[in-house]
């Protein structure tokens, strides 16, 4: 909501809540909550190249945040606001 552009994972509803803004990257099946695994060196790479890459190419980032602050308009209190008074006036009736 505030234009940072999300590195974020597959996993849970983090898709669903970037939407096109974020870069998402998948988890290796062996990191699991109740594991104490530690990631590999390997397993961190695409994750720093994309750190390094919106910090070093001002476009990139530009174009990463634009989409962020598109995205955010999704989850506008208004907008949400409405279709949780109706989700629950539905409730209650």
């Amino acid at each position: 909501m505030n234009g940072v552009p999300v590195i974020g994972s597959t996993r849970g509803a983090i898709p669903e809540t970037t939407g096109q803004a974020g870069t998402l990257l998948e988890i290796d099946s062996k990191y699991q909550p109740e594991t104490k695994t530690i990631p590999t060196a390997e397993d961190v790479v695409p994750r720093i190249d994309e750190i390094v890459k919106l910090w070093d190419d001002s476009e990139y980032y530009a174009k990463r945040r634009r989409l962020c602050l598109q995205n955010a308009e999704r989850w506008d209190y208004a907008k949400v606001l409405d279709k949780y008074v109706d989700c629950l006036a539905r409730l209650l009736l």
